[in-house]
């Protein structure tokens, strides 16, 4: 039976991955079984109490659990809770912080997002997945990038972990995700740190059809308006005139004759 719950828990259909989260949440068959109790109304010296969670090495159902939690954590009342009580009792361990660092690297950017939360959260902030994550489905999600925003701030006032941070809007700076692009480029924008040229190039392909295209002309008009930014963002809107971003050519090109090129 668990090798059946374990299979189906991994499955690419996600109905049949919560139906097999919903028997283990249900039966308690893993480590981070009864997690949708309120640990509030366990006993604390009960196995499902406030005793913390050590998630052990190699633990493949568990990581396969906590990817379906957060899939499934903004429609399911049961797997949202689960959610909650994990992030309050996971211990801080090598096999918690591993289980957590692989979620990094899913495609979905939601999931890795919350996960490098769950990590910073615990005070495991030195891999740098953790920034890229908060960067890549924080700021390019307008839901979270104010709290993603506050994330990095946080981070960026640690001299030991700022490097990191920079690193990974640079990385969203020149990607090809272009909401990323975008909300790297906004929050330095917002910081009055213009001087990068990735900031005009995130603009440019991150604003023009993926963004209210006022806030991008906005924005866009500001940096041109810079000295200091000019040449960076006519750049920018030359790399999108010749290719860069297929789909934002009618823009750039109509920006690009308002500039008397």
């Amino acid at each position: 039976l668990d090798d059946a719950v374990l299979k189906a828990l991994s499955s690419s259909e996600s109905d049949i991955a919560w139906g097999a989260a919903r028997v283990i949440l249900e039966t308690g068959r893993s480590q981070l079984g009864k997690l949708h109790e309120n640990p509030d109304e366990a006993g604390d010296n009960s196995k499902h109490g406030r005793a913390p969670l050590e998630l052990k090495e190699g633990t493949e159902r568990e990581i396969s659990l906590l990817r379906t939690l957060l899939r499934e954590a903004s429609k399911e009342s049961l797997a949202s809770e689960a959610k909650r009580n994990f992030a309050q009792r996971a211990h801080i361990s090598r096999g918690s912080r591993n289980a957590l660092v692989k979620l990094l690297d899913e495609k979905d950017t939601s999931m890795a997002y919350t996960a490098a939360c769950w990590l910073f959260s615990m005070g495991h902030v030195d891999h740098p997945g953790v920034p890229f994550s908060i960067v890549n489905g924080g700021l390019g999600d307008r839901e979270l990038s104010a709290e993603a925003s506050k994330l990095l701030d946080e981070m960026r006032s640690d001299v030991a972990l700022a490097p990191a941070v920079k690193d990974a809007l640079n990385r969203a700076l020149w990607g090809t995700n272009a909401p990323a692009a975008w909300g790297a480029a906004v929050y330095l924008m917002d910081r009055a740190e213009m001087d990068n040229p990735g900031v005009a190039r995130g603009i440019v392909f991150g604003g023009f059809g993926h963004h209210p295209r006022e806030d991008a002309e906005r924005r866009l008009g500001i940096l041109l308006a810079d000295q200091g930014c000019h040449n960076a963002a006519m750049d920018a809107l030359g790399a999108g005139l010749f290719g860069e971003y297929r789909g934002e050519r009618f823009h750039v090109a109509s920006r690009l004759v308002r500039e008397g090129v």
